[in-house]
């Protein structure tokens, strides 16, 4: 299922979020699906035990976190890897103990916030950044987030889950920096609804602050009108014309329509805070890591590394390649 619904499906009916007139024939997807994802959570569980030797600070995000305490069981929320965040400092750590325990790292990315490991038919992307989205990249360092993080049951103690209201902000900003010129699958929506409900007051009004400092008021209503529309039955009683009103005022709320490569750029370096990171994240762009430009471009090359970034430029002007 491309919206990632079967095995929640019967929350969603349960909650009347969903009519249920396929129920039975719906049955063998979502009980093959929870055994897969109960599978999942076992091998999750051991990777969990080899991290957690090290004693390295560790958060746990998205769907892995998600299914052990929002969702009645991990099996319940669907997950294609699991999403680690770290403290950059700690990264040579954990690099270290996964090679110990036989992981094997995927081929280099052009982000320069993630990389990818797999063992045994399993996928972990190790974070360093809460959003590889530019706009995104200084919001809610590792040191803040650790600090409201909440422990999870069954889960060693230095790996934690984000707080409600963090959780809630990475979902937004995993929608608008990941997700916007694609079809967002309608799980993460679920993911929305309830993380609102979860809320309660005092963390609804933390929320709002929030939303305030890192001018996500637009970006929200938005994505909480997607989730009204999906699920007309979930009904969420979020102050969506406050929302609206506030995010007319914040530029990031320019994320949420369609823009060009040019707005996208200006928009990007908007977020940088001050020249220094202006330039670096331009610097990025024009020159990838070198280990990433290794593997993208294999072979012998004339002057080597600078002949590789050549090519890669004159192939990017006559729209031939360029960065993927």
């Amino acid at each position: 299922m491309a919206n990632r619904l079967a095995a929640c499906f019967e929350l969603l009916t349960e909650r009347a979020w969903l009519e249920r007139p396929q129920a039975g024939l719906l049955a063998p997807v979502v009980q093959r699906e929870r055994g897969r994802l109960a599978r999942r959570a076992q091998s999750e569980e051991a990777l969990f035990a080899d991290l957690a030797t090290g004693g390295v600070p560790m958060i746990l995000l998205k769907g892995a976190a998600l299914g052990r305490w929002l969702y009645p069981a991990p099996d319940r929320r669907d997950r294609l890897d699991v999403d680690l965040l770290v403290d950059a400092v700690h990264l040579n750590r954990l690099r270290m103990c996964l090679e110990q325990t036989a992981w094997q790292r995927r081929p280099p990315s052009a982000s320069s916030s993630q990389e990818t490991w797999h063992r045994e038919g399993l996928d972990l992307d190790l974070h360093w950044r809460l959003s590889d989205h530019p706009v995104f990249f200084h919001t809610l360092g590792f040191d803040e987030l650790w600090q409201d993080a909440r422990p999870l049951a069954g889960v060693p103690a230095p790996i934690r889950a984000l707080s409600p209201v963090h959780a809630l902000v990475h979902c937004l900003i995993h929608y608008f920096g990941t997700h916007s010129k694609e079809p967002m699958p309608a799980l993460f929506l679920v993911d929305l609804l309830l993380l609102w409900e979860a809320l309660n007051g005092a963390e609804r009004r933390q929320l709002d602050k929030r939303l305030q400092d890192l001018g996500l008021h637009g970006l929200a209503a938005r994505a909480f009108e997607l989730a009204g529309q999906t699920f007309p039955g979930a009904r969420p009683d979020v102050p969506l014309d406050d929302w609206r009103e506030r995010g007319r005022h914040q530029w990031q709320t320019a994320l949420a329509e369609p823009h060009g490569r040019m707005q996208g750029l200006r928009l990007a370096l908007r977020a940088q805070p001050g020249p220094g990171h202006k330039l670096s994240y331009l610097a990025s762009l024009a020159f990838p890591r070198a280990e990433y430009m290794y593997q993208k471009y294999p072979g012998r090359f004339p002057l080597g590394l600078p002949g590789r970034y050549l090519y890669r430029l004159v192939a990017g002007l006559t729209h031939r390649g360029g960065r993927k």
